[in-house]
């Protein structure tokens, strides 16, 4: 693994770290109430575990959004090295990266973020 690989798979965690902190809290929530919450049933500030909860996905969200205008830049940067140069290069990283952060994108814009937000 070379010095971008790496850069790249380490680019991968905020978005991982909200996609199962979020992901967490919303299948914790719909136990504890035995059916999913939706937007404003019931609003999550109310629920115990929102404590517990909060801290982590506040924080690996704002981690992720300082991360992805980096990791877009470097992707960028580092397939048009690849292109330039003629040489090979393993691809896997920046798929792998890629699908995370369209994963948390895709999360992001989902009821279950509307609900948290709330």
């Amino acid at each position: 693994m070379n010095f971008a690989s790496g850069v790249l798979h380490a680019l991968g965690l905020p978005p991982l770290g909200l996609l199962s902190s979020l992901f967490a809290f919303y299948v914790h929530a719909s136990i504890i109430l035995g059916k999913f919450p939706v937007y404003g049933n019931p609003d999550p500030k109310t629920l115990a575990i929102y404590a517990f909860y909060a801290p982590l996905v506040h924080g690996t969200g704002a981690l992720w959004l300082y991360s992805m205008p980096v990791w877009l830049i470097l992707s960028i940067g580092y397939a048009t090295s690849a292109i330039m140069n003629r040489r090979s290069v393993s691809w896997k990283p920046l798929v792998k990266v890629t699908l995370i952060h369209l994963l948390a994108i895709a999360l992001f814009l989902s009821p279950i973020a509307e609900w948290f937000a709330d």
